[in-house]
């Protein structure tokens, strides 16, 4: 997908350019060596945009090197505001296991897609 009125701020974030009403997705793979609730969301200025907020216990899985993964996505609309920055933040809930080996694999096992759909009148 091309890259428009965008600017990239920061490693791993993007800033809007033009104010507007914006579809955000994302879809992320995270694999872990022990079970624990994993949160994900969408930041806007270093603040979680509530309806982007997702959480989930990883699940035991034998078919990657690690044993327990999740798939966490989500799809919304907000508005958003000339030069707000985006980014995708991961935390542990809870207590943070001793030894914990979390990772995102390679292969696009996590993406973000903002879509601006019009603009603010």
């Amino acid at each position: 997908m091309p890259a428009r009125n965008v600017a990239y701020p920061a490693a791993n974030s993007l800033m809007v350019a033009e104010p507007g009403d914006y579809e955000i997705n994302y879809n992320v793979l995270l694999n872990a060596n022990k079970a624990v609730d994993a949160a994900i969301g969408v930041r806007r200025n270093g603040a979680i945009i509530q309806q982007t907020r997702g959480s989930q216990t990883l699940s035991a899985d034998g078919s990657t090197g690690l044993t327990f993964d999740a798939r966490l996505s989500c799809s919304t609309i907000v508005t958003l505001a000339a030069n707000d920055v985006l980014d995708l933040a991961i935390a542990i809930l809870r207590t943070l296991p001793a030894n914990l080996d979390a990772i995102i694999n390679g292969n696009a096992n996590a993406t973000l897609t903002v879509k601006k759909l019009d603009p603010i009148a």
